[in-house]
Parts: structure tokens; C-alpha cells; sequence
């Protein structure tokens, strides 16, 4: 009786080892006759029994079947637009991670039953098509699956002795659009290393950094960037705008004349430096230091006034050198009116005048541009109210009123 229970339970056993090799079997046979949906069933059910889960020919099958899947999900029947199989779109979502995983598996496992230079090929191929739902992803905005999909093509093909630097910084990118920045920076940095995309790469990871309000790793970055890159115009952009913020103006202003000297038609960098210069001149004249206040101002008119010969149409230049010229010419008028000699006052008063009538070209010229600029409008009332022109300040005191 011992026996024959013995017997019993090795031939169930056996039943449900062949049951499990069946399935195997079932699936690769459904696989070939493009019953890919019954193929996936099967097989995924061989991969969690114990006797076919570590048979590196079941993973090889599981590849197989999930790597058609995603191929035939796109494939058109012959001269339409219709899908050939329109059940796979309700199975194939994740189809090339899992085919990848599975060719994975097997290449670990290993089997005699299967050729494992085919197993690679399978798996090098799909590469390509995690690189492709890489780009997918990212087109809909989906950033962090768009991220794993470009480091898994990077991560296959370093596999096989490649190095696919575009995927690496296109996962770098999307790891960094999805707020991963760990992820992020690791393949940035990678990217940098490697001399690809250092330019961009280090300007991702600044704006990264300096979102994630990491002065430390900002301020490093910029350093290292400003060292390997000393004549870019974005790095150093960048460090302009740390002294602007810290107001260390003199140290902006440095930077600026190299990067003007560089590009001598930039005319955002060249408006910068009359910005600070314009800064600067105010801030000396209010302390009194007349002879280096005019200097400055001088160099301000010409840099704003270059940003007007480079781009006649622009507001700022054209705002900016106005504002100049009626901010001088306002000064001017304050002072004139401290003068108690009544002769004096009236050659103080006609220059600051003149000064004022200096800037109506370019504030009239910016308010053509933009007419709906509080500053300027107020500018030019108060000109044509100084110069006598009753109608043009009738006009534009009912702009500001209404």
C-alpha cells in the first residue's frame, strides 16, 4: 500500500511537471500562430511554477512572446490604416521592459536547450525599441517612464561594449524633467565625463540645482563649468547673473566685458552691462563721487544706445537709454532749483530741459512699442509738460486716467 501511495504521488508529480512543460510548449506554439494573447497567458503562467521558472528557455520564450507583442501592436493590415491585431493593444502596455527582463533572465539562467547567441541578439535588439518608447513617452510628457526606457537602451547596449551616449543624456533629461534629480545627475554628469553635451550638460545641471535651491552644488558646478568652459556665453551668463544677485556688480561687469568681447553683437549682454553701469552711475552720484558717476553714465548711453542701433525695434534699448536721459534730466532739475543765483538757475534749468527733451525720441519710440507701459507714459507727461506740449500731455494725462 506504501508503494503504490508512492507510486501515486511521483506520478502526479511527474502529471504536473509535464503540465507545467506544456504550458511551455503551449506558448511557444501560440506564439508562432500569432495567438500571442493565449501565448502570454500560458507563459505567464510557466514563469511563477517552481520546476519551468528557472529554465532559462522559458524566459527566452517569455522574451520572445512579449517582444511580438509589442512589434505586431503597431503592425497596419496591407494597404490600410487598420491594425492586423487589435488585441494586442489592451496587453501590450510595458511589453518591451518585460521582454527585456526576460531575455535577461535567460541570458542569467542559461540553458542547453536554446542557442544563447540568439537569446543576445533578441536582447541587443531591443535596444532599439526601448529607445523608441523612450521618445514616446516623452512626446506625451510622461518624463519619468520616458526616463527608464532611454536608460534601459543605454544600459543593453553598455552590455555589449556600446556606449549610447544620446540615450544616456536623453534619461538624464527626462530623469531631470520628472524631478528625479539623483537619477538625473548621475547620467548628466555621466554624459559630461564622457565629453557629450558638456555645454548643455552643465547648464541642465545648474538649472537643476538652482531650482532644487542647492547652493552648494550650484555654486561648485558653475565653478567647474567656468574652468572647463571659460569662453561659453551661457556659463558665463550664468555667473553674471550670481553677481547681479549679490549685487557684486564690479565683478558682473568683468564677466560682461569678456563675454561682449566674444560676441560684440550680443545685444542681451551688451543691455546687461548698461544696466549696471546705469546702477552704478545712480549709486556714485547719490554719494556724491560726480567725476566716476559721469564716467559710468557715459558708458551706459553707449552700451544702450548700441542696443538701439542693434535692434531699433526693441523696447528695452530704446525704454532704457529714455529713462537714462529723463532720469539725468530730472537730477538735473533738482539741483538747478537749489541754486539761489538767479542767472546760474536759468543756464542749470535750460540744460536739465534740454536733457529732458533728450529723451522723448526714445520714451516716445517705446511707447509706440508698448502702449500700455505705466512708466513710460508717466515719463512723457511730465516731459511734455516741461517742454510746453499742451496737447500731447492732455493726451497722455487721460491714458494714465483711464
Amino acid at each position: 500500500m506504501k508503494k503504490l501511495l508512492a507510486s501515486a504521488i511521483m506520478a502526479c508529480g511527474i502529471l504536473m511537471l509535464q503540465g507545467q512543460g506544456a504550458k511551455v510548449l503551449n506558448a511557444y506554439n501560440y506564439m508562432n500562430d500569432n495567438e500571442l494573447v493565449k501565448a502570454k497567458g500560458e507563459i505567464d503562467q510557466a514563469i511563477t511554477h517552481e520546476k519551468t521558472m528557472s529554465d532559462g528557455k522559458t524566459w527566452y520564450y517569455r522574451g520572445l512572446i512579449y517582444e511580438k507583442i509589442y512589434k505586431n501592436s503597431f503592425a497596419m493590415k496591407e494597404g490600410t490604416e487598420d491594425l492586423l491585431y487589435p488585441e494586442l493593444q489592451a496587453v501590450k502596455e510595458g511589453s518591451v521592459l518585460t521582454a527585456v527582463e526576460s531575455f535577461e533572465k535567460s541570458i542569467e539562467l542559461g540553458s542547453r536547450k536554446i542557442n544563447m547567441s540568439e537569446v543576445k541578439g533578441h536582447h541587443a535588439e531591443m535596444s532599439m525599441w526601448a529607445y523608441q518608447e523612450g521618445v514616446n513617452y516623452y512626446n506625451e510628457k510622461d518624463f519619468g517612464d520616458a526616463a527608464k526606457y532611454f536608460e534601459t537602451c543605454f544600459d543593453i547596449k553598455k552590455d555589449y561594449q556600446q556606449i549610447d551616449t544620446m540615450a544616456a543624456y536623453n534619461a538624464g533629461l527626462a530623469y531631470k524633467l520628472a524631478k528625479n534629480n539623483t537619477k538625473a545627475e548621475e547620467l548628466i554628469k555621466y554624459c559630461i565625463e564622457t565629453g557629450y553635451q558638456v555645454e548643455q550638460g552643465y547648464l541642465d545641471l545648474l538649472h537643476m540645482y538652482k531650482e532644487a535651491v542647492d547652493e552648494e552644488k550650484y555654486k561648485s558646478t558653475l565653478k567647474e563649468a567656468r574652468e572647463k568652459l571659460p569662453n561659453n556665453q551661457d556659463i558665463i551668463q550664468e555667473e553674471i547673473n550670481v553677481y547681479l544677485e549679490s549685487q557684486e556688480y564690479d565683478k558682473a561687469l568683468v564677466n560682461l566685458d569678456q563675454a561682449i568681447a566674444n560676441d560684440p553683437s550680443n545685444k542681451a549682454l551688451i543691455y546687461a552691462r548698461g544696466i549696471i553701469l546705469d546702477n552704478q552711475q545712480s549709486t556714485l552720484r547719490a554719494d556724491g563721487k560726480e567725476d566716476e558717476a559721469n564716467e559710468a553714465y557715459a558708458k551706459a548711453e553707449a552700451d544702450y544706445k548700441k542696443v538701439v542701433e542693434l535692434d531699433p525695434e526693441g523696447f528695452d534699448g530704446n525704454y532704457s537709454l529714455g529713462a537714462l536721459y529723463y532720469n539725468r534730466g530730472a537730477e538735473m532739475l533738482n539741483e538747478a532749483n537749489n541754486i539761489l543765483d538767479d542767472a546760474k538757475y536759468k543756464v542749470a534749468k535750460a540744460a536739465a530741459e534740454k536733457q529732458l527733451t533728450a529723451a522723448l525720441p526714445y520714451l516716445e519710440k517705446a511707447h509706440a512699442l508698448n502702449a500700455e507701459d505705466i512708466d513710460t507714459m508717466t515719463s512723457l507727461k511730465t516731459i511734455y509738460a516741461r517742454t510746453n506740449q499742451t496737447e500731447k500731455y492732455d493726451a497722455m494725462k487721460e491714458k494714465l486716467e483711464n
